[in-house]
């Protein structure tokens, strides 16, 4: 272990470097997306939860490890509560890894190690209400999975642990699934003397041994699910960031290889106003009792392991993603990989909420924003929702669960407003059936249907379990009017959607004025009439990257002009009937409009009609638009009622 975070602050001052030109911070979609598929894995593993009964109170892990040798020796103590009666339970441990014994205070134990399956009988019927433990000493060489990592980097030898989603079991007996969290942790690591150690929560001793090897003590006390439990084990350099919320101090805890120090630090000390942050929108740091930190590991991307991230690098995106995992998937944990969205989605839109709140004076969040969009309308397909869990590949979907989800969410905010979007986050978080728990799909939307006062299963029948996103047409009428005509058609990029429902943004832009204006699109080819008082040179579609949406057609004026001066209405104005009547042309319906846009009457036309007569009552005086309604145009005509 060396610190030398005090050595490297001195070289800053002296020099003067301002610390966020140093940092990578701006948003690199290409870089983040990197970053994901490099976490992923090709093994495609998949095994379902083994003991659903089983609640674990308590877990000690004791190993003692080398970072120069691929290999694990040590043993694991679960206590643990039955819910119904039971002879035996079953973990999850590769068979690659040899139990040499398996005790339990409560008697003997048989042990059946088949598989990933490991089957322990006991001497006596386990009955709910009453603690047992069983301690299960081994040790053996891991599967090569991606699960149990031991390389060198640059001449330093590393060994870390991942499990997302189901690789626990490649490198300790775990009760796999998502039913069960470890109510506490310890974790109790022996290694040479000269190199240093992070995992989930407190160290609280590090005595040497006297035979060049120290034992470091980590406690854990917040409940932790089986896939974020890790360590990592290398020669680090050590440093601290302080965070101050409401008075109370904890640190960021920094684990670094040396020739990456100067950018790590560069990075972290960016996130305490992250922390500031997230604690206003979503409630305090929730392991601020213990800690918050990093650990370098070797491989790509990064993991949010409870309280002490595993990442490659130091990117600021990616690192304020993995704090955003603190509150979402590690205090609130998704209870099926179906809804991964539940945790990546809001890691990711996390990062964007950072550009926007923390850096207004630049362009990141419309950047960031842009970046996400663009990558999402690549594919004309692809939901939410995730069909096959046994693929690791599509779980972790960059496209989707992660951007998508992300701009979902930014989506989600716009159609029910800020204050009812966090409030309706907050609800979702400390619900109590999903704080520090396992939480569904269904109580996340029923907590945003509840703070916005409102369904919204159409939203989420098209955004998160529809496919693909809407692309439109925007028809309108330039030049100087009291009133600015608009007309919205959308198609999809997919199938399983009709037709998305959503406020549309549109920019008008004149010399000398701008305005922006939301229209709330319900239907295709929705006609809209704006008051407006100035002249409309040039529209905008929407301007503040508010929807994913592929690039918009624009269509100035009416779709023809010949065709709209072959349309004659007569008499205009009228008192009691007027015939319309036009030239070579086939429409099929006939819209009317009040000037706030509203449609007060419709009927279809016969397409091989030239005329129709229209002799029924309008509300009242006043200016209608009538609309003449074809296959690819319509035409518009204001009419006088006198």
């Amino acid at each position: 272990m060396v610190y030398r975070a005090g050595y490297i602050l001195a070289f800053m001052v002296i020099f003067l470097v301002p610390v966020q030109l140093c940092a990578q911070i701006s948003p690199d979609n290409e870089l983040f997306i990197k970053h994901i598929s490099d976490k992923t894995h090709p093994e495609k593993l998949f095994h379902r939860a083994v003991t659903p009964d089983l609640n674990i109170i308590h877990t000690t892990m004791d190993y003692t490890l080398d970072p120069n040798v691929y290999a694990i020796s040590g043993s694991v103590t679960h206590q643990f509560l039955v819910s119904r009666e039971m002879q035996a339970i079953t973990l999850r441990l590769a068979q690659e890894l040899s139990p040499s014994s398996v005790t339990s205070s409560s008697g003997g134990v048989t042990v059946n190690h088949s598989g990933y399956e490991l089957e322990l009988t006991f001497a006596q019927e386990l009955q709910p209400g009453t603690q047992y433990d069983v301690t299960i000493n081994y040790s053996g060489t891991p599967p090569d999975n991606g699960y149990f990592l031991q390389a060198v980097e640059n001449g330093i030898p590393v060994l870390a642990t991942f499990a997302e989603p189901y690789g626990a079991g490649d490198w300790w007996p775990c009760n796999q699934g998502l039913s069960d969290k470890i109510d506490s942790l310890d974790i109790i690591l022996t290694i040479p003397q000269q190199y240093s150690a992070g995992a989930n929560g407190l160290l609280i001793s590090d005595f040497d041994n006297g035979d060049a090897t120290h034992t470091m003590h980590f406690q854990h006390r917040y409940p932790v699910v089986d896939y974020n439990v890790a360590f990592a084990i290398s020669d680090y350099v050590e440093y601290r960031d302080e965070v101050v919320l409401n008075d109370k101090t904890f640190y960021i805890e920094n684990l670094a290889w040396e020739e990456d120090l100067w950018i790590a630090q560069n990075n972290t000390v960016n996130l305490p106003p992250v922390f500031e942050m997230l604690s206003d929108y979503f409630g305090e740091y929730p392991f601020a009792d213990e800690k918050y930190g990093h650990m370098q590991w070797p491989r790509g991307g990064a993991m949010e392991h409870q309280t002490m991230t595993s990442t490659c690098c130091w990117h600021y995106e990616l690192l304020v993603h993995e704090l955003g995992h603190q509150w979402f998937g590690n205090m609130v944990t998704l209870n099926s990989w179906h809804d991964i969205f539940l945790n990546e989605g809001f890691a990711t839109y996390v990062s964007g909420l950072a550009y926007e709140a923390l850096f207004p004076e630049t362009e990141y969040w419309e950047i960031w924003k842009t970046q996400k969009r663009d990558h999402i309308i690549t594919e004309p397909n692809g939901s939410l929702y995730v069909e096959d869990t046994t693929d690791i590949d599509r779980i972790f979907d960059a496209r989707l669960s992660y951007n998508k989800g992300a701009m979902v969410l930014h989506m989600l905010r716009g159609v029910v407003g800020d204050e009812n979007f966090f409030q309706g986050v907050n609800n979702y978080l400390y619900h109590p059936d999903n704080l520090f728990g396992f939480a569904s799909m269904e109580t996340f939307i029923e907590s945003m249907e509840s703070a916005a006062d409102t369904t919204l299963t159409e939203f989420f029948n098209d955004w998160y379990y529809g496919e693909g996103y809407p692309t439109y047409t925007v028809q309108y009428t330039p030049g100087c009017s009291a009133l600015f005509a608009v007309t919205l058609r959308q198609t999809t990029s997919h199938s399983s959607v009709d037709f998305f429902e959503m406020p549309v943004s549109l920019h008008l832009i004149s010399s000398y004025a701008d305005t922006v204006i939301t229209l709330n699109n319900t239907e295709n080819n929705q006609y809209f009439l704006i008051p407006l008082e100035f002249c409309v040179e040039e529209v905008e579609f929407d301007p503040e990257i508010n929807l994913v949406a592929g690039p918009p057609t624009f269509i100035a004026g009416i779709a023809d002009n010949d065709i709209s001066r072959n349309v004659t209405i007569s008499p205009n104005p009228m008192k009691e009937n007027t015939l319309i009547s036009w030239d070579e042309t086939s429409f099929n319906m006939l819209n009317i409009y009040a000037t706030d846009s509203r449609l007060i009457y419709h009927q279809k036309v016969d397409p091989q009609a030239r005329e129709v007569r229209f002799t029924d009552a309008l509300p009242g005086s006043g200016m209608y638009i009538f609309e003449l309604v074809a296959d690819e145009f319509s035409v518009k005509k204001k009419v006088i009622i006198k």
